[in-house]
């Protein structure tokens, strides 16, 4: 039982090793943006095609912006702000911004719709159902007595 034990904590720590660290490249700048890769003490200016760690530090002089692309997904990051912080922190602000774009448009799209000046609802997030989720609310009319549509009830 202990050897069982001591094999899989080693390859778990071995799998933990050889996974590959979330990695961005540079797509694009504009201005001396530079860097400080995690661990390091010295900021060096950043080159196109460079590979960022998402712990790395970055400096944006203000009017100036970064573009990561996600070597893992298909994304394009965009900073949205100047200052010094980490890869991670552009991602997190650059999705932030993005989804307020998305709020926004569908907010428009609803009140031009209703045509009226202020909208009776608005959207706040994005998101999906998931199957637990419908299926307590399938639950939850069935409680409250809700009479199941069937094909016989829709020819009426």
């Amino acid at each position: 039982m202990k050897k069982i034990l001591l094999l899989t904590l080693v390859l778990a720590g071995s799998i933990t090793l050889l996974a590959k660290p979330s990695s961005y490249v540079v797509y694009e700048y504009r201005g001396e943006v530079m860097c400080k890769p995690s661990g390091a003490q010295k900021w060096m200016p950043i080159e196109k095609n460079m590979s960022l760690n998402i712990l790395d530090s970055i400096a944006i002089p203000e009017g100036e912006y970064l573009r990561l692309k996600d070597e893992l997904g298909d994304g394009v990051y965009r900073s949205v702000s100047a200052g010094k912080m980490r890869v991670m922190d552009l991602v997190v602000l650059a999705r932030k911004q993005s989804r307020q774009r998305v709020e926004m448009q569908v907010n428009d799209n609803i009140k031009r719709t209703m045509k009226q000046e202020s909208p009776s609802m608005n959207v706040y997030g994005t998101g999906t159902r998931t199957m637990e989720e419908y299926e307590d609310s399938v639950a939850q009319a069935a409680q409250d007595n809700i009479p199941e549509i069937t094909k016989d009830s829709i020819k009426k």
